[in-house]
């Protein structure tokens, strides 16, 4: 009886001991017993590093993960394309004008499916639908643009060096910065110039000074304009001259 007893204790404590093992198991990967969801399938032309397990969020929020990736070859004409499987909770729906993309977190973090939400207006994705992604741009790409922005640069910058150590360009700069030079001073004397003018027309010195400050000759002025408006003819009239 005592043998039996401690084989009963032993297994037991196994079976616990199993238990327990599988809870620990079960919420590392993430193991969902009770969650139901569905399926969407998710094309891209660029895969970008993305793997099985990889998140699914959907405006920054986890909704699911990737199942599976496969390279599907259409034709022989027709490029290939990289198929997504991604499987989404059944409490979030996922719109056929959203926008989806693959991400990082972080610079060197871990690669995920981004959805970007769509509007209520649009039809939602059903089990199985395929939802178009937004391509990314290659590291390499990257680093091949930053590349040719790189030797442009350096082209242009021994273009400007090569022009502004050529003696030509240095004679010919020289006497532009001094035909400047000369043109502000010119400019300044005519400044100054016209400041007199305008100070003597203050003063009421010269025809325009006096026309300006003497109110006579300002309302005869205006007489005789008033006079002309109202017998235009005059301008033509010429009375003849006594013999």
């Amino acid at each position: 009886m005592k043998k039996r007893d401690f084989e009963l204790k032993v297994g037991i404590f196994v079976f616990i001991g199993l238990i327990i093992l599988s809870l620990i198991v079960f919420s590392i990967s993430d193991f969902k017993t009770a969650v139901a969801g569905y399926y969407i399938k998710v094309i891209f032309n660029f895969a970008n590093g993305i793997e099985v397990g990889a998140p699914v969020r959907l405006a920054g929020v986890k909704v699911g993960e990737v199942k599976d990736l496969r390279i599907v070859y259409p034709s022989a004409s027709a490029l290939p394309y990289v198929e997504l499987l991604a499987w989404i909770d059944k409490r979030f729906v996922v719109y056929k004008d959203s926008i989806a993309y693959i991400n990082t977190l972080g610079l060197l973090g871990e690669k995920y499916l981004e959805i970007i939400p769509g509007s209520e207006k649009s039809e939602v994705l059903k089990p199985a639908d395929i939802l178009y992604g937004k391509n990314s741009v290659s590291m390499a790409q990257i680093t091949e643009t930053g590349y040719k922005i790189a030797t442009q640069l350096e082209a242009s910058l021994s273009s400007i060096t090569n022009i502004l150590a050529d003696p030509e360009f240095k004679t010919t700069f020289k006497e532009t910065i001094r035909n400047v030079k000369r043109l502000a001073g010119e400019l300044e004397e005519l400044s100054s110039s016209l400041q007199e003018i305008v100070d003597k027309i203050k003063r009421g010195e010269g025809t325009v000074g006096k026309l300006v400050n003497d109110e006579r000759l300002y309302n005869e002025m205006d007489d005789f304009l008033q006079d002309l408006k109202k017998h235009p003819w005059k301008l033509f009239y010429r009375p003849r001259e006594k013999r």
